[in-house]
């Protein structure tokens, strides 16, 4: 009888950790279903602002920020600042060592620009989507600006200076608020007086780069081609910015 009470005990008492075993485990099935969906949540958050979806309206989308406003009458994906001129909508856009001219080629394809970039507002929102979003998080971009005819062999001069030297591409740009130059010695047109296009430098901070201090949104007057930065990684041409004008 004893024996029989005892195993009976134990039968019991085994039935009852397993009971708890099934729950704990259960528990734990619970909350690893529950941080797995909140990681899908905040992914899903963070790849929306990539979307390629360029001939849509992007009134859903709030990518506002600075003097961008809320993102209406421009494509998902892209970032709408208010200019003088109404709503300008800007992207950034990758591809490693494109050439300028292809990168200009790409935005027309969207019924876009090269951009150029009015103020520090536009310059510090291209550097960081660029930072955040590219392959690289450092490099260069080409932006819609080219040296003037009046300055095409010059050196930087009176006539030919820093806000002289270059105008903007896109026909709606104004000032020289965007020109956002490296140091003083800039545009200086080296390497045989050609460096006709600008290379806008993009980095989650400063980077010390041949023993200079490149800032987020610094340019730099340098040939239309990619192939100048092979040597230099840090620098290399990683895509291009777009702009178009808003909707509404």
């Amino acid at each position: 009888m004893k024996l029989r009470f005892l195993v009976t005990f134990r039968s019991i008492k085994s039935r009852k950790y397993d009971n708890e075993l099934i729950e704990m485990v259960s528990r734990v099935f619970i909350l690893l279903l529950g941080l797995i969906t909140v990681s899908a949540i905040d992914f899903g958050s963070d790849s929306s602002s990539c979307e390629d979806d360029d001939h849509h309206g992007g009134g859903g989308h709030n990518h506002g920020g600075g003097n961008g406003g809320n993102n209406n009458g421009c494509p998902r994906g892209w970032r709408r600042f208010t200019r003088s001129s109404g709503g300008w909508c800007i992207r950034v856009y990758s591809q490693t060592n494109i050439e300028f001219s292809s990168a200009a080629s790409a935005c027309s394809n969207r019924n876009a620009v090269l951009s150029g970039i009015q103020d520090s507002s536009e310059m510090d929102y291209i550097s960081q989507s660029a930072s955040r979003n590219l392959a690289s998080s450092t490099g260069s971009l080409w932006i819609g600006a080219k040296r003037t005819a009046a300055c095409a062999r010059s050196k930087l001069t009176a006539t030919c200076s820093k806000t002289t030297s270059f105008y903007w591409t896109d026909s709606v740009t104004t000032g020289t608020a965007g020109f956002s130059w490296l140091d003083g010695s800039q545009p200086d047109n080296a390497l045989g007086g050609n460096q006709d296009c600008i290379a806008f430098f993009f980095a989650p901070s400063t980077t010390r780069i041949a023993n200079v201090n490149w800032f987020p949104g610094a340019m730099d007057d340098v040939n239309c081609v990619s192939s100048q930065f092979n040597s230099i990684p840090q620098r290399r041409i990683q895509g291009y910015v777009c702009g178009k004008a808003a909707s509404s």
